[in-house]
């Protein structure tokens, strides 16, 4: 391990991102330990997209993450950001609703489609202050009602 660490530091010193981020990624497959697993699949991620600038590749070193810890907020604000990028949000709808039911997610949107296919209760806020909590179809029929009249 320490000199499979001393050609880390050495591939990132020198620029050569592509070499690192396959020499991580076969760490990453052959790690034993999920925590440790999914901490050099964070740093594949990361490199693909800021390094390498392969979104692409991000993408799928991310959702990775979320196979070892389906929750994993780090994994699922990168991937928000990825696919909002990429013009994909459907993409993260998906992954978010196989949560719903499992996990208390709180999230904030102004995309009505992502607040009815995913939120159990929304909080509706008035100049900044929580004024009611509402099921997401009675907000939707009150805002339908609003834009009618």
């Amino acid at each position: 391990p320490e000199a499979l660490s001393a050609l880390d530091r050495l591939l990132e010193a020198e620029g050569r991102s592509a070499e690192l981020v396959e020499m991580v990624g076969r760490r990453a497959e052959l790690a034993d330990d999920p925590a440790a697993r999914r901490a050099l699949l964070e740093r594949v991620a990361t490199l693909q997209e800021q390094a390498l600038q392969r979104p692409r590749e991000a993408i799928t070193a991310w959702r990775a993450v979320l196979a070892i810890e389906d929750a994993d907020p780090r994994a699922l604000d990168a991937l928000e950001r990825l696919y909002r990028a990429a013009g994909e949000s459907r993409e993260l709808v998906a992954i978010l609703r196989e949560l719903k039911g499992t996990r208390t997610i709180l999230m904030t949107s102004h995309h009505l489609d992502e607040v009815q296919a995913l939120a159990d209760r929304v909080l509706w806020l008035e100049e900044g202050r929580p004024a009611r909590m509402v099921k997401p179809e009675l907000l939707l029929a009150e805002l339908s009602t609003r834009g009618s009249a």
